[in-house]
Formats: C-alpha cells, sequence, structure tokens
C-alpha cells in the first residue's frame, strides 16, 4: 500500500454479489460467475481484486480493498485471495442480496468512519477489463473530479449497439479530453436505439466503474432514499466485526427493499446538487453476463466459435461448446449453446437470448436442486465433490488446502470410510491419533469424534464414502472449529 498522510485516502469498492444465473449450468448460486475460473486463467473476482492493487500514482493513500459479498462466500473469497495476494483484504458479508445500493451504503459507512474525505473507487466483479494501465490513468483522472464532490462515471467508447449493456448520454463530442457532463442514462436500450446512440457519437457504455467520496454517496442516498439510508446505518452500526469481516445486523438489513445504484441515486441526480461527470477508459471492456458475452469476447474469428475442454467438433459455425469434465462430440451444428457440467447439460439456441431466462425459469418450477447447487462444494478449509450418491452411500471426493483441518465433529446417523489418494494427513479419531499416508485408510463409526489435519505444505486428497439411513451435510455437531463456524452445520 502506498502511505502518505498528507495524500487522499482511496478505497478500492469491489461488490460481489449475484447469482450469475445467466450463465447456468457452470454459475449457480453456491458458485456463482464471479468466483468461477472459466478458462483457466483465473476468476473474474480475482481479476477486479488484481485490478484494485494496481491503482498506485502519486497523491494517494491506497487503503485495503473492501469487498462487498454474500455471506455464504466469505471463506470462497478469502481463498480466491490468498492465491493472488500477499495480504488479506476486509469484507463485509451482507446477511442477503438486496441489489448494489444497500451495498454500496455499507461500505461508504465504513469508509467514511476511517476517513471521512475518503474517496471510493467502486466497480463490479465481473467485468473483463485487460489494459490495466489505461485503467490506472483513468482512475487517477476520475479520483481528481471526485475530490470536487462530483460523482465521476467510467464510460467505455461502445463498440456495436449492443442492447445488453447500459449507456451513458454526455454532453459533449467523446473527442473532448475533458471531463464529460453526464445528461441521461439507458438501461438496456433497443436494438434501433443503440444503433442511433452509436452514430451520434457521444455516448458510452456503462462500465460498471465509478469513482465519489464516500461522504457525498451517503449525502446522496440519504436524499434520495431515506429510509434505505436509515437502515443501512441502523445495520452498520449494530454490526459484528471478526478480524477483518464486518456482519451487518440482520434485523435492520431484511427489512431494506432492494434498489441498484442507478435507479436509486444516478439516474435522479439530474437538476439536483448532484452533479454526475464521466470519463471514457480507452479499453476493451466487456460484462461478463452471459453466455453471448463470452462468444463476442472469445470467438474464433475464422469459425466464429467457442469451444473449450474436451470437445471434438466439426462442421459447427456461429456456436459456444464449453465443456468442464465430459468428451463432447458435435457435428453439423450452427447457431447453438451447448455447457456440458458433470450434473447438468444445456443445450439452446444461441440467438435465442430469452431462452435462457425460461430455463431458469423450469428449474425452480419443476425444484430441481442443480438449479442452485454446484456438485463442487467450498469450504474454509477446501472442497468436496459428491461423485455419486444412492439410496444408504453417499461418495465424496475430499481436497484439503495446506496447513488446514476439518473441525472436529460427529456425526448421529452416518459411519465414513477414509482412503487417501494424495498426501499425507493426520487423523483424530477417539483416543487414537494417527497418520494416513497414500493408499491407506481408515474407518470412522458414526457418533465418534473426529478430525481431518493436513499439515503439510501441499494439498491433501482423500475419497470419503459415507454410509447410513441419513447423508446430509446438516448431520454434523461440531466440537471445534477453526474457522469460528457454528457448532451444527457444514463440515
Amino acid at each position: 500500500m502506498i502511505k502518505n498522510r498528507n495524500s487522499t485516502s482511496v478505497y478500492p469498492v469491489i461488490l460481489c454479489g449475484g447469482s450469475g444465473k445467466r450463465l447456468w449450468p457452470v454459475s449457480r448460486e453456491s458458485i456463482p460467475k464471479q468466483f468461477y475460473d472459466f478458462f483457466g486463467k483465473g476468476s473474474s473476482f480475482q481479476s477486479s481484486v488484481s485490478r484494485s492493487l494496481s491503482i498506485k500514482f502519486k497523491g494517494i493513500n491506497l487503503k485495503t480493498p473492501l469487498v462487498i459479498t454474500n455471506k455464504d462466500y466469505k471463506f470462497l473469497a478469502q481463498d480466491q485471495v490468498k492465491n493472488i495476494s500477499n495480504f488479506d483484504l476486509d469484507y463485509i458479508l451482507e446477511p442477503e442480496g438486496k441489489n448494489t445500493a444497500p451495498s454500496l451504503t455499507l461500505a461508504a459507512l465504513n469508509c467514511y468512519q476511517n476517513d471521512k474525505d475518503s474517496v471510493m473507487v467502486v466497480s463490479s466483479s465481473d467485468h473483463f477489463l485487460p489494459n490495466i494501465n489505461n485503467f490506472v490513468s483513468t482512475i487517477e483522472k476520475a479520483i481528481k473530479i471526485a475530490k470536487s464532490n462530483d460523482f465521476v462515471l467510467v464510460g467505455v467508447k461502445p463498440t456495436n449497439p449492443s442492447s445488453e449493456f447500459g449507456y451513458i448520454e454526455c454532453n459533449k463530442d467523446l473527442k473532448n479530453k475533458s471531463a464529460l457532463q453526464v445528461l441521461n442514462f439507458y438501461e438496456k436500450p433497443s436494438q434501433n436505439s443503440a444503433k442511433s446512440f452509436l452514430s451520434k457519437g457521444n455516448f458510452l457504455w456503462n462500465a460498471g466503474i465509478f469513482v465519489v467520496k464516500a461522504q457525498v454517496w451517503l449525502e446522496a442516498i440519504e436524499f434520495f432514499d431515506t429510509k434505505l439510508y436509515g437502515l443501512c446505518k441502523k445495520s452498520f452500526e449494530d454490526r459484528e466485526c471478526s478480524a477483518n469481516f464486518i456482519s451487518p445486523s440482520h434485523i435492520f438489513f431484511k427489512k431494506i427493499k432492494s434498489n441498484s445504484i442507478d435507479y436509486a441515486v444516478l439516474q435522479k441526480c439530474k437538476n439536483t446538487k448532484f452533479s454526475l461527470r464521466a470519463v471514457e477508459l480507452k479499453s476493451r471492456w466487456h460484462d461478463l453476463g452471459t453466455w453471448n458475452s463470452f462468444w463476442q469476447l472469445f470467438k474464433n474469428k475464422f469459425s466464429s466459435n467457442l469451444i473449450f475442454g474436451d470437445v471434438i467438433a466439426t462442421k459447427i459455425s456461429n456456436s459456444i461448446i464449453y465443456s468442464t469434465s465430459r468428451l463432447v462430440v458435435a457435428n453439423n451444428l450452427d447457431d447453438i449453446i451447448l455447457v456440458e457440467t458433470p450434473d447438468a447439460i444445456m443445450i439452446r439456441k444461441k440467438s435465442c437470448l430469452e431462452s435462457q431466462g425460461e430455463i431458469i425459469e423450469l428449474l425452480k418450477k419443476t425444484k430441481r436442486l442443480e438449479g442452485k447447487l454446484n456438485r463442487k462444494e467450498f469450504r474454509p478449509w477446501g472442497w468436496f465433490d459428491v461423485l455419486d450418491s444412492s439410496n444408504g452411500y453417499k461418495v465424496k471426493k475430499i481436497f484439503i488446502n495446506p496447513n488446514s483441518s476439518l473441525s472436529l465433529q460427529k456425526h448421529n446417523k452416518r459411519s465414513e470410510h477414509w482412503v487417501v489418494i494424495k498426501g499425507e494427513v493426520n487423523v483424530i479419531c477417539g483416543f487414537k491419533r494417527l497418520r494416513l499416508k497414500e493408499n491407506e485408510s481408515f474407518f470412522v463409526p458414526k457418533n465418534i469424534k473426529h478430525r481431518l489435519f493436513n499439515k503439510s505444505k501441499d494439498p491433501v486428497e482423500i475419497i470419503e464414502v459415507q454410509t447410513g439411513e441419513y447423508l446430509e451435510e446438516d448431520d454434523i455437531i461440531r466440537f471445534e472449529d477453526n474457522y469460528q463456524r457454528p457448532l451444527k452445520g457444514e463440515s
């Protein structure tokens, strides 16, 4: 971090909510799109963190980035940060999703408490933005403007008449390099309107990045939505803190009406004391919210296909074929999206944008767990993948991070059989203490306290076979835990 007592305190604020339903079956509520590594180069959340840490220039005091996310993603977010940063971030853990306006209000309350003149650089966690140098120079310009109590929106010059993005109308031609006055917002306009915006030359795509003083945001949200502000303030004041985690009070937070930053404040600023400015970011940019957005970014320029994973494809055009775990063979197809995961396969017309929403509604209607839950579930100590299950048994692959351990626990209704397939693990089972190596196994009877420790610098992998009358995750009674989790619940 850059430290200078006479400089401006700058807090990167990363909004990390949302379930990413438009990218099902890969993105689901249990592991939403911002945390998923789609192409083996890290998640978009990790990219957002890296960008935030790159905001370094003279005259600012870069503070620890602040992540606003759901409480269910606490350890998932923290684990991903550990893979790219030498230090941890600060987190505000929302008890439930209420859209971006409450999220930013909580962040602003925290930043303002720490420094009344602090400036927030607010960004979403699901964007593609590869030009870091241009990003930093644009943010530097935006911070200087924001210090005069303006909202400063970052926009990108449109390259096509997309109807999937929001548009910012400015009062000057974009060739003018000074800050632009914002006239209007247009959220996902029609194709014809988008074509008109493109031809006029004074419109920007709304990149979902903006810079504002914490005090200015709090004044604005109190002015436009007094009730939301009041409930956020009470929820923040009644918060619980543990290390670098802030948990707002659910008693007040649950009463908040969902609202976005744009609708709650930005679109209401016209003809008020709150001034909106815009600066142009000269970089490739994309909102990674749909399969079509991935196709537009990463398609092969010759075949117009996006193909990833174990795929054999011939005579395919204008399509996406994405495999995560199995061989997919496709022939003589056009305009399709085929996405394979271990427990669900989706096939639909690529050009039929509304069909993704129809699929999600169908999954809800039929109450399929695959609509919300991934087969792989993450825990603070690692993850597990349910390989197979049926009446009376469940087979899991368990991955334990280096220097990590599961809780000391027991089960009332199931026994467990462990086989170590990689690494060495320390075991507590009743009064027994032992160390298991690769190809060694152990049996844990029900109602016996047990625990797994990985004390090494390398990960451990175990195959666990559960047997019993009831095999759900809530059959856990916890006695000790390194992660301050409830006494009953997940492993």
